[in-house]
């Protein structure tokens, strides 16, 4: 997962979602009697909450203790329920990993001497890939790793090298009719902070593995794990002899921490040239969901959405001069304003029949024993969507689910403590609700921002976003921008200030989206069809959770180049969250036996595949 984000898992919504009091709601209540002698039935309507959303519309009757008594499902709340649950799916052999010492130390041996290969992504990395260049040298010694480590997968499958580094395997299949399954992971790590080296336990790029099983370093979780676990399952079977049915395909990037457009999309673009669109049938990479317990029941939740991003450049422009004749606003305090209202008017929290984390909600409120009663009565009343969003957003780890969010993470501006700032800038981050844009994005911000620049008398100017269409101009042009947001501050609530105004029009307030672009959103995977079922009944055999639950992914990941390459796009940690800890931060580590899962369920999904069609 691209960024320094990563540190984030999903959360726990037993620890998050405390029971609301039912006092704390005006509660209306219409009964109605219909009898019909015909099918001896009695329906009760009832009418839930101030808005009087009457809950018998959706198909169902609410007792007093929050019962559901279902009578089938409406579109609103049928679109929003947890996903039919599919039987374990066992074909073919097994390997049971988890069991096997003598495989155990090899594969914790294995990772230790991936972690102690740092490839490091930096931001500042050259477009153009030079193998000859120094700044590849650890990449470099990583792909001469892989083939010393795994050289029965080199022998027998036919790999390409793609732009000096990515790797793609192809392991063709009996069958050329049926679609490829695409398998990724990407060799790169983020760096680590000199200022935060001695804050780790063991050194990062030691790979030590301590006497409780956890292997630590950058990489151990972000996401050599994932990599080296799905080369020792092609080693396995073809020791095994394994024929595939359909193609296998295994591709690896070496610059997914910074976009991958080095690895990933080259990669991308070779597959769809030879495969065409929608010529895979679904693909699996890292993620942040994976298993996990919540209301006292075990969990695997599969990311079969992705958010989008977007850099947001602020720049203030002001005259120069002397510190000791300051106008009352520099261009620090007037982007610090800016900054200030911006952070005052986030996007909301919200929860529809659309958002991934309500159908990770619905999961829980049918599964878990332990969740209160009166949050399983709201979970299941979309009348009642919005206001427990906003109550249960207020953790942002969860928050981070349900709704776009920003981050200001650069800040720059003065060279000199007695020399007034000519030039301030900021750059702030958004990631992008699943069901949002770009384009929405961008305009909420420039209401804000242009509310600021009136009260100011200052000159906006707002560079227009390159569209996928056609490569619009970047000049600069003055916008007047008449959005409306619930959420918006209205021009009472702008801070007092005198109203300036500078002589030069290459003075004032500069805004745009670095490059001139976001990411959108993914497509979402649907939570239903044969291939669903694939990966659900392999999750349900290797971890017998009770329930399968669809979830997003609030980084993103190399998959965003393969969105023409299938609509099936699962983003999955193949073991339990409690043994992957701290992606991107201090102390990242993964214990052994989140290591064998991981093994261990490629394994079987690759098995189950045998026979199956989608």
């Amino acid at each position: 997962m691209s960024l320094e984000e990563k540190h984030y898992v999903l959360p726990s919504p037993g620890a998050a979602v405390a029971d609301p009091p039912a006092a704390s709601r005006k509660i209306t209540k219409i009964l109605l009697f219909q009898w019909a002698f015909l099918f001896g039935c009695v329906y009760l309507f009832v009418t839930v909450s101030s808005r009087k959303v009457n809950s018998s519309v959706l198909g169902r009757q609410v007792t007093d203790t929050g019962e559901i008594r279902d009578h089938g499902w409406s579109g609103l709340e049928k679109e929003g329920r947890c996903p039919t649950q599919v039987d374990p799916l066992d074909i073919g052999s097994s390997w049971h990993v988890m069991k096997d010492n003598a495989y155990a130390a090899k594969a914790a041996a294995r990772l230790q001497r991936a972690i102690q290969i740092p490839g490091v992504s930096y931001d500042d990395l050259p477009r153009h890939v030079d193998p000859l260049d120094p700044v590849w040298k650890e990449i470099s010694r990583f792909n001469e790793f892989l083939d010393l480590e795994f050289p029965t997968v080199t022998e027998h499958l036919d790999l390409e090298i793609v732009n000096s580094f990515a790797r793609l395997y192809t392991w063709k299949g009996t069958d050329p009719s049926l679609k490829p399954i695409l398998l990724m992971a990407h060799m790169d790590v983020v760096p680590v902070p000199d200022a935060t080296v001695h804050r780790w336990t063991h050194p990062p790029f030691e790979g030590k593995m301590d006497k409780d099983g956890w292997i630590w370093g950058r990489g151990s979780a972000d996401c050599k794990n994932t990599l080296l676990a799905i080369l020792a399952v092609a080693e396995k079977l073809i020791e095994e002899g394994f024929e595939p049915e359909r193609t296998i395909l295994l591709s690896f990037g070496f610059d997914e921490e910074i976009g991958g457009p080095r690895g990933a999309g080259p990669l991308a673009d070779l597959m769809l040239k030879r495969y065409g669109p929608n010529g895979i049938s679904f693909l699996v990479d890292e993620g942040f969901t994976g298993v996990d317990e919540a209301y006292g029941a075990k969990f695997a939740s599969l990311g079969l959405a992705e958010k989008g991003s977007m850099n947001l450049v602020l720049e203030v422009d002001t005259p120069g001069g002397h510190s000791s004749v300051p106008p009352e606003h520099t261009s620090i305090g007037i982007l610090s304003l800016l900054i200030t209202h911006l952070e005052a008017s986030p996007f909301r929290p919200k929860l529809t029949a659309a958002t991934p984390y309500l159908k990770y909600l619905q999961c829980a409120e049918r599964f878990g024993p332990d969740m209160p009663t009166d949050l399983k009565r709201r979970i299941r009343n979309p009348a009642e969507w919005d206001d427990l969003a906003e109550e249960i957003g207020e953790d942002r780890t969860i928050r981070a689910f349900l709704g776009t969010t920003q981050a200001v993470d650069i800040f720059s501006g003065g060279i000199k403590s007695n020399a007034l700032p000519e030039v301030a800038t900021a750059v702030i981050n958004y990631r992008i609700d699943f069901l949002s844009s770009v384009n929405e994005t961008y305009v909420h911000t420039q209401e804000i921002v242009s509310r600021i620049a009136r009260s100011l008398n200052m000159t906006l100017d707002i560079s227009p976003l390159v569209t996928a269409d056609s490569i619009q101009s970047h000049d600069h042009a003055h916008v007047h921008v008449d959005a409306h947001f619930s959420n918006g501050l209205d021009d009472s609530s702008i801070l007092a200030i005198e109203p300036h105004s500078v002589s030069s029009s290459s003075y004032g307030i500069r805004m745009k989206v670095q490059d001139g672009r976001g990411l959108e959103p993914a497509p979402i995977t649907p939570a239903e069809g044969k291939v669903f079922e694939l990966v659900a009944g392999t999750t349900r055999k290797v971890f017998e959770p009770v329930g399968i639950s669809p979830s997003g992914m609030i980084a993103n990941t190399d998959t965003k180049w393969d969105w023409n390459l299938t609509e099936h796009i699962y983003r999955f940690v193949p073991a339990s969250l409690e043994l992957v800890k701290n992606f991107h931060t201090v102390d990242e580590r993964i214990h052994i036996d989140a290591h064998l899962s991981t093994t261990e369920w490629f394994y079987k999904l690759l098995q189950n595949s045998q026979g199956w069609r989608d």
